[in-house]
């Protein structure tokens, strides 16, 4: 089984954004103050990687993920209304 981690920031700030939602095969987590993310338990395989945040555009995609882990660093863009 493998292990889906990574850091979400701002793309603008470059800060790190805690208390975010990241979904991968109907397996939640939720970021850490330091916009760390950790998805366990996975098979070896191509998962959608989604992520819905308030004030944030939403962020899908497709990611390989490899054993023992694989890392996705993911920048997202402030809604603009």
């Amino acid at each position: 089984m493998a292990i889906l981690t990574g850091k979400i920031i701002d793309a603008e700030t470059k800060a790190p954004l805690a208390f975010i939602n990241v979904a991968v095969d109907g397996k939640i987590d939720i970021t850490d103050k330091n916009g760390v993310y950790v998805i366990e338990d996975l098979p070896e395989g191509e998962y959608f990687l989604r992520i819905r945040a308030p004030f944030y555009e939403p962020y899908t995609d497709l990611v390989y993920v490899r054993e023992p882990k694989t890392v996705k660093n993911i920048s997202l863009r402030t809604t603009h209304l």
